[in-house]
């Protein structure tokens, strides 16, 4: 009994499927169906694990005669079969060997190449850091800026012209709150350059803000309380050197300014007039975008500004107040010696804007040949009680 016919009787007789065998050796149903044909042999391993399936030995199932006296005479044959298996078992071994090794060999080729090239582009890379490294520090090498105190003659530039701010908004519902833009922008920096900003606070000390970098400029942007009083100092500090300027926003003359019309007057018989005329007037120009409801005007003494001289109420349209006619009774030392005029005006949210001027007159045969206001003065009531004064003086 041949191969073939022994797997077909030892697979019935343990009532084993073709599909059931397949599986166990892992390979397909086809070639079982194949190896029982006697169209196929299996090798040398599959036999060994065909034998130790079933539980027989390899002579059993390779068709041999189990007779004791026969154990030690296979024959020739028999072992010739064996010896092709075992040594076409050990070609393909040795074929796929090689295969192996010839793919490895094409790996490492690759993997060599590719490390160069990436070996190569490391140190590209390295070097143009190096480059764009040396460049930045010859663009930002150290550059001290002078002290604008240093009187010397190559000095003249003025600190102060690198620095600059600008109110950008007020807060709607607390409008003493404003939002400024702080720039420092030096012509040269070292840097370390440190920039920062003192600004006053309640309890009369000062609280340290600090400008970010942005490009060649150190710029803040911060919300302050424009009602208190102090100065704003800028504070730019490196390495060697620590430079000052001088901040302090004019808040005042940020929320409102004015455009005075007054020109029309007459002084007689010690009684300074204006005529009912619309030319007298003031213009309120107000950044808050509100509109005036009521105005008032008051005239004292420079020298004692707690005598009135003169007050009345004024009428008010378009932002503009109208002085309208006027008869006040002063000497004439007084007209001489100047006299002050407060114009007020509220608007509809209950900030009362204030416009102080110094009026002075030019007068021959007490008649005014000419008016002149200057020393103006701007402040602000709010609602709460706070309040901004500043002084601005014309050239």
């Amino acid at each position: 009994m041949n191969f073939s016919e022994n797997l077909r009787r030892l697979r019935k007789a343990k009532d084993i499927k073709q599909e059931a065998l397949a599986e166990a050796m892992n390979v397909s149903r086809q070639t079982v169906s194949k190896w029982e044909n006697g169209t196929a042999m299996p090798d040398f391993k599959k036999l060994n694990a065909l034998a130790e399936y079933f539980g027989v030995t390899m002579d059993e199932l390779l068709g041999f005669s189990n007779d004791k006296n026969n154990n030690d005479n296979i024959n020739d044959y028999t072992k010739e079969y064996i010896n092709e298996l075992i040594t076409l078992e050990n070609m393909q071994s040795s074929e796929k060997i090689k295969e192996l090794y010839k793919k490895l060999k094409t790996c490492a080729v690759i993997f060599c190449v590719a490390l160069a090239v990436i070996i190569f582009f490391m140190i590209s890379i390295n070097n143009q850091i190096d480059n764009l490294k040396s460049q930045i520090n010859n663009v930002q090498s150290p550059q001290i800026i002078q002290d604008d105190s240093d009187d010397s003659p190559g000095n003249t530039h003025d600190m102060s012209d690198d620095a600059s701010y600008e109110v950008l908004s007020f807060d709607k519902d607390k409008p003493w709150l404003a939002n400024v833009c702080f720039t420092y922008a030096p012509e040269t920096y070292s840097n370390s350059l440190k920039v920062t900003l003192e600004v006053p606070q309640d309890d009369n000390k000062t609280k340290e803000l600090e400008f970010e970098r942005k490009g060649g400029k150190f710029v803040l942007e911060t919300q302050l309380d424009a009602t208190i009083k102090g100065n704003y100092t800028l504070l730019a500090k490196d390495d060697s050197n620590t430079s000052t300027i001088d901040l302090t926003p004019d808040y005042a003359s940020e929320y409102f300014n004015v455009d005075n019309y007054i020109s029309t007057v007459t002084y007689k018989n010690t009684y300074l007039q204006f005529k009912a005329e619309d030319s007298n007037n003031v213009k309120f120009n107000l950044n808050s975008k509100q509109e005036l409801e009521k105005a008032h005007l008051k005239i004292y003494s420079s020298k004692n500004k707690d005598k009135v001289l003169f007050e009345k109420d004024c009428r008010v349209a378009d932002n503009t107040v109208f002085l309208g006619y006027l008869k006040a009774k002063i000497d004439y030392e007084l007209i001489l010696t100047n006299v002050d005029f407060e114009i007020s005006a509220t608007d509809k949210n209950g900030v009362k804007y204030i416009y102080y001027t110094n009026v002075s007159f030019d007068l021959s045969d007490e008649e005014i040949g000419s008016v002149e206001t200057d020393n103006e003065q701007y402040e602000i009531e709010f609602p709460n009680g706070k309040t901004i004064i500043n002084n601005s003086y014309d050239d």
